[in-house]
């Protein structure tokens, strides 16, 4: 028997063969297809895709062969491996290297044997795609390409093995990361509350040496596991976000609390506890609470200075706390100015201060630097004004507190947090989840990373830009440029904090893109200069073609509308006061009824010119108790003549009472005319528009329901969005902008109220609104 040689690259193919992490790994169904597939096209009792280890070859999917191991010094694919080519074998029990070998002379009694090497990501000769027979056979080159096929596919799922056990290792290697810089404690523990790891902020918050933790029961930390018999699994949701009691290797007690997250580790069930000590936030929130006590009884301020002061600045009072700050006793600064008692520097900002809280009659807050025994001390002052019965400002409070250790705190906590900031600034801009292109701009050296997203938004391949910081400027519009390199500049001297501009940049195809640059620098040296800036592009190009159709529909109503309106309004007026002469009666009611109409399209155009103010929710809403069921009949007087035109009527249905509901007059109005003029449009020749007044809880509903043709599914989703029209040619040869029911929803919601609609496609549609009811 022949044992297979050994390869000259062994050590680098071993290497790589570990490297793929699939070594002993349960059975994987993306292998196995491979090899019924070379079973069942070859007609073999087996098929295998066998790696070859140190002393074994070792089979990641078998068929047909129960052993899920032999000996390397015995296996057919030691030998295979050791060339390129196809390793065929179609008679062992004539080849004189395999006639005596254990696997042809016993089971699986191997007489025909063909294997394909099958390579690593990096090339070396990793394993073998082999089919056995138990009788001679010989393979076709037809056969033979179909086997080297196979063997492709196992070589690409083996370099997904690979891609993945990457991966994995990357994701631990950033986790270890991640565990050594987070100030909160991270333990692993198994299902029995044993610890498994510990990270350094684990470590430090407990005082216990690592070797310490491994082991033992979080019991020694936390007290948990005896409150929990059922165990963590069972007791998980109950302890995540609890505040608990932890006990340090010195007996300390500190306030802590929980998140507990299960895991797979090896794929063994086991938990993640992040611990956070709460100490120092129970301190702060018992502060406040002495504070607020110190508000409504400054006599019983203990832990913190406090005074009371008139207007001209002379003390009515200050308590123990402010007599040992300020060296002084009540009694003897009591009726003096603060001028005469505190330092000239302290002095001259609390005049300050005292003069800006009374004037605006706000309360401030101040720092104040107070020097003391064993230094100078931080004190946050909080100042209140203090009024009469008519509302007159009679003096003030100052409430300080002394806050030294904890600026001390929040910058030893800025030092062991800054390298953490800068890995999280960098994977926040390497992901691109959100579509937007993201830039790195290196100052020092004048180089941008330019992401592969912001290439493409310019439609560019990624090998097509280079680095240069002028692959960016370059493209920046002439115009745009010098707006850009304002806000750029202001950044990167120290005047903002971050900037955003909107700009024009030359696309590939000789067209210009509008994006929305933002970014900001993320590093400076010790003497402040910038090193690094990062940001993102993003495609505002449809916001801007939004922008400017809106800009063109208000110019053209603001000038194609107003004006004759205007005429029309001026010229009924006149018409209704008698200026040309007394009118029929008959004829009186329809001018004044076109008279309040034309006003109303007055309104109506002055409410899309406002449209801005609308969007941006500066509109002025005129809030007043209102009559819903006048409303409801003025409005059918007002929209009746138009309804006329399309031989459709209103039916009111008698109201409930009271009805008096909180809103704006006009703008219910202008809603009302929207909906009635919509259900007149869009009803049958001789219909009838229905309108209800229901009760709905706290709210009044008003209803309007039409027997038209109903909302295309299609369009329901859009019903309420600015300038969408169902039908357009329908719609334009009916007058709708397709922005009445968009305006109608804005107001209604600004009145606290909501509005809506259902329909059934060939029977109807009833639009509906709710206000807040008044009970009177």
């Amino acid at each position: 028997m022949q044992t297979p040689a050994t390869p000259s690259n062994e050590i680098q193919r071993q290497a790589e063969l570990c490297a793929l992490g699939v070594l002993d790994t349960p059975a994987e169904e993306r292998f196995d297809r491979i090899t019924r597939t070379a079973q069942r096209m070859y007609s073999v009792p087996i098929a295998l895709i066998s790696l070859i280890d140190q002393e074994r070859q070792w089979f990641k999917s078998k068929q047909g062969l129960d052993a899920s191991e032999t000996g390397r010094n015995i296996s057919f694919c030691g030998h295979a491996i050791l060339s390129d080519q196809v390793f065929m074998i179609e008679d062992a029990a004539t080849d004189v290297r395999f006639m005596d070998n254990p696997l042809v002379t016993g089971a699986p009694h191997i007489r025909f044997y063909c294997g394909l090497p099958l390579h690593g990501p990096n090339g070396y000769r990793l394993g073998t795609l082999c089919l056995i027979d138990r009788i001679p056979r010989h393979l076709s080159e037809v056969e033979l390409l179909g086997l080297q096929d196979l063997a492709c596919w196992a070589e690409a799922e083996l370099g997904a093995s690979y891609a993945l056990q990457q991966a994995k290792d990357c994701d631990a290697r950033l986790n270890n990361i991640l565990l050594e810089h987070i100030e909160d404690a991270v333990l692993t523990i198994d299902g029995n509350f044993a610890i498994k790891t510990a990270n350094p902020a684990a470590v430090r918050m407990f005082g216990y040496h690592p070797d310490e933790l491994i082991g033992n029961q979080l019991e020694m930390l936390i007290e948990t596991s005896h409150a929990y018999p059922g165990g963590i699994a069972a007791a998980k949701a109950q302890i995540n976000g609890r505040e608990m009691t932890g006990k340090r290797s010195d007996g300390a007690a500190i306030a802590l609390e929980l998140r507990i997250s299960e895991m797979l580790i090896d794929r063994q069930p086991c938990f993640n506890v992040i611990v956070r000590e709460i100490s120092e936030r129970k301190q702060a929130q018992q502060r406040l609470r002495d504070s607020n006590r110190l508000f409504n009884s400054v006599m019983d301020s203990t832990a913190s200075y406090v005074h009371v002061r008139d207007v001209q600045g002379r003390y009515l009072y200050v308590n123990k706390e402010y007599e040992t700050v300020f060296r002084c006793r009540n009694e003897e600064i009591k009726g003096k100015s603060y001028a005469e008692v505190l330092p000239p520097d302290l002095a001259k900002n609390v005049q300050e201060s005292e003069r800006a809280l009374i004037d605006g009659k706000l309360v401030l807050r101040t720092e104040n630097l107070v020097m003391q025994d064993d230094g100078e001390h931080t004190y946050l002052v909080i100042r209140s004004p203090l009024f009469n019965d008519d509302g007159n400002v009679i003096g003030t409070c100052g409430v300080g507190t002394d806050i030294t250790q904890l600026k001390r705190l929040e910058h030893e906590m800025e030092q062991a947090l800054a390298s953490l900031r800068i890995s999280e600034e960098r994977w926040s801009f390497a992901f691109e989840g959100s579509g937007d292109g993201v830039w790195d701009w290196n100052v020092s050296n004048s180089t941008v990373l330019l992401s592969k997203r912001w290439k493409e938004m310019l439609g560019y391949q990624e090998s097509e830009i280079g680095n240069a910081l002028t692959e960016w400027s370059s493209r920046v519009h002439p115009d745009d440029m010098p707006n850009v390199m304002a806000d750029v500049q202001a950044n990167l001297s120290g005047e903002t904090h971050s900037f955003s501009n909107e700009h024009r940049v030359l696309c590939k195809d000789g067209s210009y893109l509008w994006i929305l640059d933002r970014g900001m620098v993320v590093q400076r040296d010790t003497n402040g200069q910038p090193l690094r800036m990062v940001g993102t592009h993003t495609d505002i190009s449809q916001r801007k073609q939004m922008e400017k159709i809106k800009s063109e529909f208000i110019s053209t109503v603001s000038h194609e509308l107003r004006t004759p309106l205007t005429s029309i309004r001026g010229s009924l007026g006149l018409l209704e006061a008698g200026v040309l002469g007394a009118l029929p009666a008959k004829a009186l009611d329809l001018v004044k009824v076109a008279n309040k109409n034309s006003q109303r399209l007055i309104t109506l155009v002055n409410d899309i010119l406002d449209m801005d103010k609308l969007l941006s929710g500066q509109m002025t809403m005129h809030t007043d108790t209102l009559s819903l069921s006048e409303l409801v009949a003025q409005a059918i007087e007002a929209n009746s003549a138009y309804a006329a035109t399309y031989r459709v009527s209103y039916a009111l249905a008698p109201p409930p009472q009271p009805c008096m509901v909180s809103g704006d007059a006009d703008r219910l109005m202008q809603v009302m005319a929207n909906l009635l003029s919509n259900a007149a449009k869009f009803s049958r020749p001789d219909g009838v528009v229905d309108i209800r007044i229901l009760p709905a809880g706290r709210m009044l509903r008003l209803e309007v329901e039409d027997r038209g043709e109903g909302i295309p599914p299609e369009f329901q989703a859009r019903i309420f969005e600015a300038f969408a029209q169902a039908d357009s040619a329908n719609t334009r040869q009916q007058g709708s902008t397709g922005l009445g029911l968009n305006i109608s929803k804005k107001l209604i919601e600004k009145m606290a109220g909501e509005i809506g609609y259902s329909t059934v496609v060939g029977q109807g549609t009833t639009f509906w609104f709710t206000l807040p009811a008044i009970v009177t």
